[in-house]
């Protein structure tokens, strides 16, 4: 047995719905959908991310394609 079809709903319907949900949703276009990950990053994966930026910075530094030189 299939969901039934998703229904589109009012912005002021969603804000109110998305005050008492533990859980966040994105609205697009009137529908609503789940978002699967949680606001805010672990320590690792701040780490793991500020050590890509530095690398992708330092390149881009030396090839002379920073707009911040």
């Amino acid at each position: 047995m299939s969901d039934p079809a998703p229904q589109a709903i009012s912005v002021e319907e969603y804000l109110r719905l998305e005050g008492k949900n533990a859980q966040k949703h994105e609205y697009v276009g009137g529908f609503v959908y789940p978002l699967h990950g949680q606001a805010g990053a672990s320590r690792s994966h701040a780490l793991i991310s500020g050590n890509i930026f530095g690398v992708l910075y330092q390149g881009a530094m030396r090839a002379g394609d920073c707009l911040y030189q």
